[in-house]
């Protein structure tokens, strides 16, 4: 039976990969508006490719049936999902076809054929995506931001960065994020290899930048990003030009938003990323907000709630009926109403189903240390990547055991996905039965009794909140799942 697979797998594989075949379809989109109908056709006609094998490939009626969704929702009127695909189809030919090959086709279905087998073999769901902080040096100060936790001087060496990113591409992993400190200033002391050079030599990988944005205010890097097609900027907003100047300094807002013009003109795909404090949710969570990072030309965003991590300020995380107003604007609300892709790291754990920290996903820091994820500030003691395998790390570290541990009790309620802010007793659990070390100097105090009741008490208003949530009909689907 594993020979028929395998054979499937190539075929299905040819199928979705064909460069001609994609030259086909595409053939004629560029330079003009594509028509409702051409989308909805490739929508169908790739959920016709998955059908064919999903006898022999079960995994595949999944995403068959997340596309036939897709293609019906498009068709009703003032669809978001077709003024979405529209956008991604309309990028520049070699970001759209590497959007769709590295993210869409390799990364996500014929990666999850991949990364089924590899939770056969080794025992656990291995990382969707990876998050890679190479090096945490900074043009910006910005308080309250974790990063100036850690030391400046380590940089990951670029033969390990390039090592894990090949490892994770042949696990079935085709989206990697890379952030920091700031990641276009990432240059390797040894060999000077840059940020650009990695994108260049994974060419089948698509990666995310999570940056300031000062650094892409400029045309021969956007001609960069051009040429290579697998990258997509995530530029760091505080909200509108007063809360980011405040925060970020005086001259990044016109910088981020001639980034933004300068992208949108070259059409690459670009976002936002911004977190959210009681102090600014007021102007994120409105049609204003998203409005106006649509109309600078963002095709995703990404939301998340300030935890007290770094120098986080416990006092300005968000109240716990600010988190549901959050919830309910980003998750339902612009997801029904606005063509972007809104993503709230936190109120979209019922689409994962949970905290995927520590197997679906990890964070890699500077010195080749491994956190469960980019916030949880605990290493896994005696692994380091620059000689062990991600994957080895994350099967035999007890502390990423002791994480997933927590995550099988806490199913039941995927809104409240984060042993962090939803349940701080079981990472101050994990971090000490699993041997955690603490990522910089200063980290143990998280989970600290003082911290840990303190954090707890903050939570517990909000798990009423998330459960009266969890009962509404918008997550009758994926309460069924978890069925």
């Amino acid at each position: 039976m594993s020979g028929i697979k395998n054979r499937a797998i190539r075929v299905v594989s040819g199928k979705l990969l064909d460069s001609q075949r994609l030259h086909q379809w595409f053939a004629g989109l560029d330079g003009r508006t594509v028509k409702d109908e051409e989308l909805v056709a490739f929508v169908r006609r790739i959920a016709g490719i998955l059908g064919s094998f999903a006898h022999i490939l079960p995994r595949l009626s999944k995403y068959k049936e997340q596309l036939d969704w897709l293609a019906s929702s498009m068709e009703q009127p003032n669809s978001p999902a077709m003024g979405i695909l529209r956008k991604i189809m309309e990028l520049n030919s070699k970001s759209r076809d590497k959007f769709l090959t590295n993210l869409v086709f390799r990364g996500t279905i014929l990666g999850a054929l991949r990364r089924e087998e590899i939770e056969k073999e080794r025992g656990f769901a291995p990382p969707t995506f990876v998050v890679i902080s190479p090096s945490m040096k900074c043009n910006l100060r910005c308080p309250n931001c974790y990063a100036w936790k850690y030391e400046r001087a380590p940089v990951l060496p670029f033969k390990t960065m390039s090592k894990v990113c090949q490892e994770m591409e042949e696990s079935g992993c085709g989206f990697i994020t890379i952030t920091g400190g700031e990641p276009y200033l990432y240059k390797d002391p040894d060999t000077g290899q840059t940020i650009w050079d990695l994108f260049a030599e994974h060419p089948n990988v698509f990666f995310q930048t999570y940056t300031n944005g000062t650094f892409l205010a400029d045309d021969k890097a956007v001609e960069r990003l051009v040429q290579l097609g697998n990258v997509a900027p995530a530029i760091s907003v505080e909200g509108f030009k007063e809360e980011t100047v405040t925060r970020r300094g005086e001259d990044t807002w016109e910088k981020i938003l001639l980034a933004m013009r300068l992208m949108k003109e070259a059409r690459l795909p670009f976002g936002f990323s911004v977190t959210v404090t009681k102090y600014n949710i007021d102007r994120v969570a409105t049609d204003a907000f998203i409005d106006f990072w649509i109309d600078q030309g963002c095709i995703f965003g990404w939301s998340f709630i300030l935890i007290p991590i770094g120098s986080g300020d416990v006092n300005a995380m968000l109240l716990p009926e600010q988190r549901d107003r959050l919830r309910e604007f980003t998750t339902i609300y612009a997801r029904r109403n606005k063509a972007i892709l809104w993503f709230d790291f936190w109120n979209d754990g019922h689409l994962v189903n949970g905290c995927i920290a520590g197997g679906r996903h990890c964070h890699i820091l500077h010195d080749g240390r491994v956190t469960a994820c980019v916030f949880s500030p605990f290493a896994a003691a005696g692994y380091n990547v620059s000689r062990d395998s991600v994957l080895d790390i994350l099967e035999k570290a007890p502390y990423f055991c002791k994480v997933r541990e927590y995550q099988e009790e806490r199913k039941k309620n995927p809104l409240l996905p984060c042993m962090i802010i939803d349940e701080p007793y079981h990472l101050a659990w994990a971090a000490t039965e699993g041997g955690a070390e603490p990522a910089y100097p200063g980290a143990e105090e998280l989970i600290k009794s003082e911290m840990t009741r303190l954090l707890d008490e903050k939570a517990a208003p909000y798990r009423e909140l998330a459960y009266n949530a969890w009962q509404k009909p918008e997550y009758a689907v994926f309460r069924e799942k978890i069925k």
